[in-house]
């Protein structure tokens, strides 16, 4: 009877270090999800505003025409920066946590909606800021975050400036870009 006792607690605690490694494998995989989505969503603005840089033709970016660039510093001195802004939002957004691809901002390419809704994940918070390198070229650095699995996903529900430094609450990627404008543009 001892026997078959130790037997029974020496599989008690092998079945419990294999569900143990399983949940740890199912929590990896997620937050590397949760990091490959918020990088496909910062590769998603730096496309936007590459986009703003194309429609970037006269001497000052266009106040109408584009999401990012026009709230750039003006004039253009070298190294004025815009500091840390969210993503430009719907007025009418309830939240400015974005999806994959931005909320509503679907200026890049319009067919990925067919693969993913723009709603869905909502759980990202996109901030970015544009630094001058010449009077003709701008910087664009762009960080996603998001709350990690066992945080309590209220308090960074509004997205505030500077929630990248929470570690070990929030997981963050960034991204830089230098986009120029459309000198060729006639």
């Amino acid at each position: 009877m001892l026997e078959l006792l130790l037997a029974s607690g020496v599989a008690v605690i092998g079945m419990y270090a294999s569900l143990m490694l399983t949940v740890s494998s199912v929590q990896g995989t997620t937050e590397a999800t949760e990091t490959a989505k918020a990088m496909m969503l910062a590769e998603h603005i730096l496309e936007t505003v590459r986009v703003d840089a194309v429609l970037w033709q006269d001497a000052q970016p266009d106040v109408l025409q584009m999401r990012y660039l026009n709230q750039m510093p003006w004039p253009n001195t070298p190294g004025s920066t815009t500091g840390w802004l969210p993503q430009p939002a719907n007025p009418f957004a309830i939240s400015p946590q974005a999806g994959q691809m931005g909320g509503d901002d679907i200026t890049y390419d319009n067919g990925v909606l067919v693969e993913l809704r723009k709603h869905v994940g909502t759980r990202y918070c996109v901030h970015w800021r544009g630094t001058w390198v010449d009077t003709q070229s701008v910087r664009i650095d762009v960080r996603v975050s998001w709350p990690k699995q066992h945080t309590d996903r209220t308090t960074h529900e509004t997205c505030p400036a500077g929630m990248w430094l929470d570690v070990g609450l929030v997981g963050s990627v960034s991204l830089p870009a230098t986009v120029m404008r459309n000198g060729n543009a006639t």
